[in-house]
Order: structure tokens, then C-alpha cells, then sequence
């Protein structure tokens, strides 16, 4: 049943993010790159970047293990595109080494300016960890963004010298790498260096397959990949461990998707299916596929393809979890898609019931997106959302709202209210205040009382954004009287007199100031909001400040 997640949810997520890949006893070690990387670990940063099926992650995992210097992992993800959810996976991926790392950030990150969390970040470097350390940054294309570049490039130019980043990329960052070669702290491998030569080439095929091609073949093979890795193994997968001469007869239309389908085709009905359908999971273990797809023979069907070298890496844990190479997920999931799309939503909508309940229901949103149940996306979004805008972390929000048709945003109360306060965040008010006023009348439609009052104390923020301070205030009033008429009181309640609070303030009415924050005071106490209250009571010395009370001011 999707309800039994508790199998199999403590093998994947955090876990599986922040450490590295397991490689199969007979990975080839290349050991001229492996070399690089020791040889120049002491740059403040190492590039590798190159196009998908390189090798970088194996490099990467080979180099982590044959240092002796401590090795902290981070395999990003689209997720991480927001930059709040990008400096907490770099804080949690430094913590799985160094436990105690940081634990005054978490609220930072939550609060403070990105500047403001990177400057924490360093100094907690600097100051609590004493060691020499590399931190891997995996798939950061996963995460690029002009904001989450401007981050990385910060830490970059105030990186203690006791830390260095390697970072794997499919294409050249924009992190200020000018800069960092002016003062020779960067070092890179490129699509050049990470092709296969000749040499390497022959290891792989002889101790994969036994294959010992003839220097024409071989170089024949060579010019033909250029060095491609993932397309020689395709190759070899197709022609098997007896025939060579097919891996030289390459078509020239798009490589991948030609050798994937004729791998695809070679595996028993039954293989064939598990790939299509386990692929709409990024992170896979048997018990999460055995629920999944009804069915008990998935850690054979894993085990098996793992033999086989079958795109697919052991992430390690218990059970272990396991990770298609992207492209290989990205070509199966195309295939599911194209020949049975009713199967590929019916799985991507059960992997969301499946996720919804656990630490990844984030990921359960962008399944239920991936399978068009908007209605449910909808819901999860509405019922969340907050959670995620108290963290900071608005743009994860912004990003799963625009993934859903407009009709469904425009109809629910909730995702009004959201997308508002969002465009608050991104400095918009006039969008904000129209947004709202087509939340409060929809929340109110559906006897949301407390979220239509919302709705309103929102909109007087947008107003007194945009310098209309008397419409602030009178929205804010509005919103105690809507409130009040229905009854509610308590945190939001407070809330209505807190902005009014503020209004009074910006509008130079000191004693109306004082009686606002005074009854805010008294409903959050009511609760106790010790978050809010902190701020009310920093405002009551101010207003008592302002009318001479320094008895009560004190």
C-alpha cells in the first residue's frame, strides 16, 4: 500500500545527497586525472565541467576516496535553484562530516540577507573547523541561477584557506572565475581532458568485457565517440563481449537516444518494464519499487541491472538506494511517456502519495506536477506553503505555483494568498495588491476567515510599499473589523493590530502607535507568539521613547 513509506524513506533524501555514489569493484581509476585533482587540491576551487556522460562524478568518487583529507558531499538538485534551499544543503552536506558545524546558521538562513548567511558560513569555517577540507559540489547545473551563482561566487572570494571546493558542472559556471584566475585560485578539467583516450579506452573494454580491440579499431573507436564514455559503454552493451566492429558504425542521428533504445529492446520484457517504469524516481531502492509498481522482485531486477552495468549507481545504505545516470532516466522516462502516458501519470501521481507524507514532499509536488493532478498539487501547495515562506525560501514556492495552469491558482483562496505574499518578497506591489484583492473575496467565498484577513493585512503591506500610507492603514483597519465580525482573535488577530501598529508609525501618530502594539502585545501573549513578541516589544520602547515614558520605556 502507499501508506507503508516508512519501508523505505529513511534510505533516500538527505542521505543519499550528501554522500558519494559507490563504484563498482572494477571501475577503471583514471589515474592521470585522479593525479590533477591531488596535485592541485590546495586551489581554492577545482572546475570539472563537461557535457552529460563524461565520468565526472566516477572522477570525483575516485578522488574522495584515495585522499586522506576529509571529503563533504552535496549532489545538488533542481530543488536547490532556490538559494535559501541551496545554502542549507551546503550547510547539511558540511554537518554529515563535522557534526557541530554551524548550528547558529539555521536561523540566519531563514532571516537574514544571502550576505549575511555567507559571512556566518565563513566565519563558522574559519572558526570551527580546524582541519583541511574538500567540499564536492555534484551536478551544480541542477542549481544554477544568477542568485545561486552570486551566493557561491561570495563564499568563493571569502573562502577560508582551510577549505576548497570541486565542483562538477555540465557547462562553465558564471562565479566570477575571472577573478579567481587572476589570482590563480581556480584550476579546471574540460571536456578535453575528461574525454577517454585510446588507453583508456582499451582498460575499459578488456577489464569490462574482455574486449581487446586492434590499435585501428581502437583508434577508430576513439574518433567516433570522441572519448565519450557513456556512448562506448552503450555501444558495448549492444554488440556484447564477443563482436567489436559494431561499435565503429555509429548513425549520426541524436547517439543516445538510438543506443538507449537498442539497449531498451535487449533486456527481457520483464527488465524492460521495471527501467521504464521505476525511471519516474530519481533516487530508487527495492522496497520504494516494490511498492511503487505492485511487485516483489525489485532488488533482483536492481542487483541485476548493477551486474550489468546498466547505468545505474549504488548510493550505498540499507537497503541500497540506487541512481540512474541522467541521461539514460531522462531517455526512459521520454520512452515511458511516449508509449503508455496514462502509465507514466498513473506512477508519477502514486510516487506523490507515495513522497507526500515524508521529509521529500516537495518532491511529491513535482510528481504530482510531472502526472498534470493539479487539483492535488493544488491542495499540497495550499496546505504547505507557508511552511516554505517562513523558511525564506520563496522562490521554491513561486516555482511550483507557475507550474500549475492559471485557472487553477486563480481558483483556490489559498494560492492567491500566496502567490501575493510572494510578489511582496520579489519587491512587486502593485501585483501584490491586485493579486490580494482577489484572494480576500475567494477565501471569504470559502469561510477562510483567518487567511481572507490575511489577505487584507498583506495588501495594507503592498500599499505602504508602494507609499500609500493612509490606504494601508485602512486596509489594516478593514482587517480587524473583518476578523473581529467573524469571530477571529488570537495570533492573527494580532497580526491586524501589529500592521495597523506599523501604519500609525510610518504616518508619525505615536500615542495610536502605543494602543496598536499594546493590543497586539496582549492576543500574542495569548498564545504565546514568542517570535512576534520580540518585535512588539522592541516597538513599545520606541513609542514609549517617543512620548516621554522612559519609566515604561526602560
Amino acid at each position: 500500500s502507499v501508506g507503508n513509506y516508512h519501508m523505505f524513506t529513511e534510505t533516500l533524501g538527505p542521505r543519499t545527497k550528501y554522500r558519494p555514489p559507490h563504484l563498482p569493484g572494477n571501475a577503471i581509476v583514471r589515474e592521470r586525472l585522479v593525479d590533477f585533482l591531488h596535485q592541485h587540491v590546495h586551489s581554492r576551487l577545482i572546475l570539472t565541467s563537461a557535457p552529460a556522460g563524461y565520468g565526472k562524478t566516477t572522477l570525483l568518487v575516485q578522488f574522495a576516496q584515495s585522499t586522506d583529507i576529509p571529503v563533504c558531499w552535496c549532489c545538488l538538485e533542481s530543488l536547490d535553484r532556490d538559494v535559501k534551499r541551496f545554502l542549507t544543503s551546503l550547510i547539511e552536506s558540511l554537518r554529515c562530516r563535522f557534526p557541530d558545524f554551524g548550528r547558529g546558521l539555521d536561523h540566519l538562513v531563514g532571516e537574514a540577507s544571502n550576505d549575511t548567511v555567507v559571512a556566518g558560513m565563513v566565519n563558522a569555517l574559519e572558526a570551527e573547523i580546524p582541519h583541511y577540507f574538500v567540499l564536492v559540489l555534484d551536478d551544480y547545473q541542477e542549481a544554477e541561477t544568477p542568485e545561486v551563482n552570486q551566493v557561491l561566487q561570495a563564499l568563493l572570494r571569502h573562502l577560508p584557506e582551510n577549505c576548497h571546493i570541486i565542483l562538477a558542472s555540465r557547462h562553465m559556471p558564471r562565479v566570477g572565475l575571472a577573478r579567481l584566475m587572476a589570482g590563480r585560485d581556480v584550476v579546471g578539467l574540460g571536456p578535453e581532458q575528461l574525454r577517454f583516450t585510446e588507453a583508456e579506452i582499451a582498460q575499459f573494454l578488456h577489464e569490462l568485457y574482455g574486449l581487446q580491440p586492434g590499435k585501428e579499431e581502437l583508434s577508430q573507436i576513439a574518433r567516433q565517440s570522441e572519448g565519450w564514455i557513456t556512448g562506448i559503454l552503450l555501444a558495448t552493451q549492444i554488440v556484447g563481449a564477443t563482436e567489436l566492429g559494431d561499435l565503429t558504425a555509429w548513425p549520426e542521428t541524436p547517439l543516445f537516444a538510438y543506443l538507449g533504445e537498442e539497449v531498451l529492446d535487449r533486456q527481457s520484457p520483464e527488465v524492460r518494464s521495471f527501467l521504464l517504469e521505476s525511471s519516474v524516481l530519481r533516487d530508487i531502492n527495492a522496497p520504494l519499487c516494490d511498492t511503487l509498481l505492485s511487485t516483489s522482485r525489485s532488488a533482483q531486477f536492481l542487483m541485476q541491472m548493477e551486474a550489468q552495468h546498466l547505468f545505474i549507481s549504488n548510493l550505498g545504505g540499507t537497503p541500497p538506494s540506487y541512481r540512474y545516470h541522467s541521461l539514460f532516466r531522462d531517455f526512459l522516462q521520454q520512452a515511458l511517456k511516449g508509449q503508455n502516458p496514462s502509465r507514466y501519470n498513473e506512477l508519477h501521481s502514486r510516487a506523490g502519495q507515495l513522497l507526500e507524507n515524508t521529509d521529500s514532499w516537495e518532491h511529491a509536488v513535482s510528481h504530482y506536477i510531472e502526472a498534470c493532478a493539479y487539483d492535488r498539487t493544488a491542495l499540497l501547495i495550499a496546505e504547505r506553503g507557508n511552511s516554505i515562506l517562513q523558511q525564506g525560501r520563496w522562490q521554491t514556492l513561486d516555482s511550483f505555483l507557475k507550474a500549475l495552469p492559471a485557472p487553477v491558482v486563480e481558483g483556490s483562496g489559498r494560492l492567491l494568498l500566496l502567490q501575493g505574499r510572494i510578489a511582496i518578497q520579489r519587491g512587486e506591489p502593485e501585483g501584490a495588491i491586485s493579486i490580494l484583492g482577489r484572494a480576500h473575496p475567494r477565501l471569504s467565498d470559502e469561510a477562510r476567515w483567518g487567511d481572507a484577513g490575511r489577505a487584507l493585512l498583506v495588501r495594507s503591506n503592498a500599499l505602504r510599499s508602494r507609499g500609500d500610507l493612509e490606504s494601508g492603514l485602512q486596509e489594516s483597519l478593514k482587517a480587524i473589523d473583518f476578523l473581529t465580525q467573524h469571530g477571529v482573535g488570537g495570533l492573527v488577530l494580532g497580526e491586524a493590530y501589529h500592521h495597523l501598529a506599523i501604519g500609525y508609525h510610518r504616518m508619525g501618530d505615536n500615542k495610536r502607535f502605543l494602543e496598536a502594539l499594546l493590543s497586539a502585545k496582549e492576543l500574542y501573549e495569548q498564545e504565546p507568539e514568542e517570535y512576534n513578541l520580540a518585535f512588539v516589544r522592541d516597538s513599545l520602547c520606541l513609542a514609549y521613547l517617543r512620548l516621554g515614558d522612559m519609566d515604561n520605556a526602560v
